[in-house]
C-alpha cells in the first residue's frame, strides 16, 4: 500500500492548539486505522538502543573535509546559497598558510557585500587578521596559541565566561536564511569555544557552545569567533579544527494524518495519531553507501559514518552515538533488512515507532517530528527502523535530528505522517494556519520586560522596596536583567537564567522570573546588593503587622489574588497527563499559555497593609532555607500545603527549579 493510501480513513490534522492544550490525536477517529502493511523486504527487524550516554566521544575530523572541496556531496543546498565570493583559488592559497600568524593576512576577499542588502558595489575587502569562507561546508585547522592577544573577552550569550584569550574571527555570507552549524574539535589541555555572531563583537552574540553550535541565520553577512576560555587566569590555548556547514529548512505546511497506529503488545490499545510523547535518542544505521564487511562493534567504521552523514545532511555537529546493538542480527547498525534499503539521507532523519510489521509504513513514508507550539519540526522517513521497545516512548530518531530541534533523550514531541508525502526530509519551519501560528518556540528568548524601571523605595529602602520594621522586601516579585558590559538588558522570564550573569530587579507591571532555582535566586539577590528573604522575614511581610492569614485579611476571597487555574498548566499545554510530562516542569513555554503567570501587581487586591504585592499566589517564591524552601502557592494551587501565607513547600533541594519557582529579595533597611 503507498504512503497516500496509508489510512482507511484520511482527515488532515496540522499542529494542535497550544493556547487550549496539545491534542494526542483528532476526536471520532473511530475505526480509522494507520496500515501500511509490510515493506516487503522480509528480515527480521533490530531495535536501536537509545544511546543517550553510550557515546564513543568526539570523532577527529574526516580528512577530506575541505573549505572548497569540489567532491564534497551534495547536500541539496541551492546553488549559490552560501555567496562569500571569493575564488576557490584564494581559498586553497589561503588555508596553504592556515597555520600561520593570520593577523598578516588579507588576501581572501569576499565579494558578495551585505547579502540582506543588496550591496553591488564589488569586492568587500577581507579585514585584517579575519578569515573570510568562501563557500561551506568549509573547514579551518589553527592554532589559538598563535594568535595575538584577545580584543573580545566575553560574549553576551554567556556574559560569565571569561573568554579573554586570543580568539580567530571568520567571516561569511548567506545568499538566502539557512541554520548554520559549527563544531571545534581539540586536543587535551586546550579549551575553544565557538561563537555565531551578527557583527564582530561580544554584544552581537546569537548562539555560543563549547563544542558545537547551531542557529537560524538570516541572509547577509554572519561572523564566527573561535575564542579561547581562560580558568584560573590562564588561557587554554592551542590547536584546534573548525567546522562549519549549512542547512536549508523547507517551509510550509506541516498537515498530519489522523488514524491509529498498531504497536506491538499495546494489548489493542493502539496509539491515536498524531501523537505527543517523549522521543528517544536512537543510535545510528548502516547505509546503501557502507558496503560490507558490517560493523562487529558499536564504534567500528563509525568515523566514517559521521563523515558521511555530515556530508550528506550538512550539519556538522559532535555526533556521538554509536551503532544499534546487535540484538540478534548479524552486524551492529542494522535496521529491517539489508543497508542497501537504507539510504544516507533517510538514515539521517530517520524515525521509528514498535509498529506490528503489518503496520509499519513503507521505507521513506515521510513523517513530522515537531517540538509542541513551535514552527520548528523535521521531516523524517519512515519503514526502516522499529522500536523502542517502551510503549510510553512513542518513538525515537538519531542525533541530527535531536541538534536541529534542540531537543534530547526523551523530549516530547508530536509525531505523525505527513499528508504531503513529496515533502523533502529534513528541518522544515511549519507555516499553519490556525492556533499554532505564531506558537511559542520554546527556542526563542523573550526579553518582555523592556522599558521598566524600578519605582521608588519606602521608608529607608533602596528601589522597589518597602520598609518592614528593620529590614526591606521587593514589593513586587523578581525579575531579572542580564549584566553586560554596555549595560543591563532584561532577561526573559521563561528561561532559566542557569550559567547566565543577572541580578534581580523588583518591577511593577512585569512578568517575573520563573525556572530559578534558589542557587540562582541567591546569586540574583546579591548582584543587586540584597539577599534572599528568610523564612521569619517573608511570613513577616506577607501577614503584615495584624498576622492575617492572607496577605489581605483573614477570609479566602478566592481570585483577589492569582491563585486557581481550572486546568493544571502542565496537562493543558502537553494535551496528556501522562506520567512523562512531570519530567518537563522547565519548558519555558508552559507560562506563556494564557491564564498561567501574570503580571506584578495585576491583582490589585493581592497586596499586604505595607504596600507588598503577590505573596499569595502567581509564582512561589524561594526563601533563604538551604534545604529548600518556597512560599506562597502558585497561579494553580495556594490551597495544598497550607492557606495563603501558611503555604509552604520544602520537598525540593535548593538547586531546583521549574515552571513555578520565582523568588523576590530583601535587605536591611538603611540605619
Amino acid at each position: 500500500m503507498r504512503p497516500s493510501t496509508l489510512l482507511l480513513l484520511v482527515m488532515v490534522a496540522g499542529q494542535a492548539a497550544c493556547a487550549d492544550g496539545l491534542s494526542t490525536g483528532a476526536a471520532g477517529i473511530g475505526a480509522a486505522e494507520i496500515d501500511a502493511g509490510a515493506d516487503g523486504n522480509g528480515g527480521d527487524f533490530a531495535e536501536a538502543g537509545a544511546g543517550s550516554d553510550g557515546g564513543v566521544g568526539r570523532r577527529s575530523p574526516p580528512d577530506a573535509v575541505d573549505s572548497g572541496a569540489a567532491d564534497s556531496v551534495d547536500a541539496g543546498d541551492p546553488a549559490g546559497i552560501v555567496d562569500a565570493g571569493a575564488p576557490d583559488a584564494a581559498v586553497s592559497d589561503h588555508e596553504a598558510t592556515a597555520d600561520q600568524d593570520v593577523k598578516a593576512t588579507g588576501d581572501v576577499t569576499d565579494d558578495s557585500g551585505d547579502a540582506a542588502s543588496g550591496d553591488s558595489a564589488g569586492p568587500m575587502p577581507c579585514p585584517p587578521g579575519v578569515l573570510c569562507i568562501a563557500s561551506l561546508p568549509y573547514a579551518h585547522s589553527g592554532d589559538s596559541a598563535s594568535l595575538p592577544p584577545g580584543a573580545i573577552a566575553t560574549y553576551s550569550c554567556k556574559a560569565s565566561a571569561d573568554e579573554s584569550g586570543p580568539e580567530q574571527l571568520y567571516r561569511f555570507a548567506l545568499a538566502a536564511p539557512a541554520f548554520v552549524s559549527a563544531a571545534v574539535f581539540d586536543g587535551q589541555g586546550v579549551d575553544v569555544d565557538v561563537h555565531l555572531l551578527t557583527a564582530p563583537s561580544g554584544s552581537a552574540c546569537v548562539a555560543r557552545g563549547d563544542k558545537q553550535v547551531g542557529a537560524d541565520l538570516a541572509a547577509g553577512t554572519h561572523w564566527l569567533a573561535v575564542d579561547t576560555f581562560v580558568s584560573a587566569g590562564k588561557a587554554q590555548a592551542g590547536a584546534y579544527t573548525l567546522e562549519i556547514g549549512a542547512t536549508f529548512p523547507s517551509a510550509g505546511a506541516c498537515a498530519l494524518q489522523t488514524g491509529v497506529m498498531k504497536r506491538v503488545n499495546d494489548g489493542g490499545k493502539h496509539l491515536a495519531m498524531p501523537a505527543t510523547g517523549p522521543i528517544v535518542l536512537e543510535a545510528h544505521l548502516v547505509t546503501q553507501q557502507e558496503p560490507p564487511p558490517y560493523p562487529m562493534t558499536p564504534t567500528e567504521e563509525l568515523a566514517a559514518h559521521y563523515a558521511l552523514s555530515q556530508a550528506v545532511t550538512g550539519l556538522v555537529m559532535h555526533r556521538s552515538q554509536p551503532w544499534a546493538p546487535l540484538e540478534g542480527g548479524t552486524h551492529y547498525g542494522a535496521g529491517i533488512g539489508s543497508p542497501t534499503l537504507v539510504p544516507v539521507l533517510d538514515e539521517g532523519w530517520y524515525v521509528n515507532m514498535y509498529w506490528t510489521k503489518e503496520s509499519r509504513p513503507p521505507r521513506g513514508t515521510r513523517m513530522i517530528l515537531r517540538l509542541p507550539c513551535s514552527d520548528r519540526a523535521v521531516v523524517v522517513a519512515a519503514g526502516h527502523e522499529t522500536g523502542p521497545g517502551n510503549l510510553a516512548h512513542i518513538g525515537g530518531t538519531p542525533e541530527e535530528t535531536h541538534f536541529y530541534l534542540g531537543s534530547k533523550h526523551l523530549t516530547p514531541m508530536t509525531l505523525g505522517i505527513a499528508v504531503d508525502q513529496a515533502l523533502p526530509l529534513g528541518p522544515r519551519r511549519c507555516v499553519d494556519a490556525g492556533p499554532s501560528a505564531g506558537a511559542c518556540d520554546p527556542a526563542v528568548s523573550k526579553p518582555v520586560n523592556a522599558g521598566l524601571a524600578e519605582p521608588a523605595g519606602v521608608g529607608k529602602c533602596p528601589p522597589g522596596m518597602a520598609q518592614i520594621e528593620v529590614f526591606c522586601v521587593d514589593r513586587y516579585e523578581a525579575a531579572l536583567v542580564e549584566i553586560k558590559a554596555a549595560g543591563a538588558a532584561p532577561w526573559s522570564p521563561y528561561h532559566s537564567p542557569s550559567g547566565a550573569a543577572v541580578r534581580a530587579v523588583s518591577l511593577k507591571g512585569a512578568v517575573p522570573q520563573s525556572n530559578i532555582s534558589g542557587d540562582a535566586a541567591a546569586k540574583a539577590c546579591q548582584a543587586a546588593g540584597k539577599r534572599l528573604c528568610t523564612d521569619k522575614e517573608w511570613l513577616r511581610a506577607c501577614r503584615g503587622p495584624a498576622q492575617l492569614t492572607y496577605p489581605y485579611g483573614n477570609t479566602a476571597q478566592p481570585g483577589t489574588c492569582n491563585d486557581h487555574r481550572a486546568v493544571h498548566p502542565v496537562i493543558e499545554f502537553f494535551g496528556t497527563s501522562a506520567s512523562w510530562i512531570w519530567s518537563e516542569l522547565d519548558h519555558p513555554c508552559i507560562n506563556q499559555q494564557p491564564a498561567t503567570v501574570a503580571k506584578t501587581g495585576a491583582f490589585a487586591g493581592c497586596v499586604s497593609a505595607e504596600g507588598v504585592h503577590d505573596m499569595m499566589g502567581n509564582l512561589h517564591e524561594w526563601t533563604a532555607d538551604l534545604a529548600g524552601t518556597f512560599r506562597g502557592g502558585f497561579y494553580a494551587d495556594t490551597k495544598v500545603n497550607g492557606a495563603g501565607c501558611g503555604y509552604v513547600t520544602t520537598a525540593h533541594a535548593f538547586g531546583y527549579a521549574d515552571y513555578s519557582t520565582g523568588f523576590r529579595c530583601c535587605a536591611d533597611a538603611a540605619p
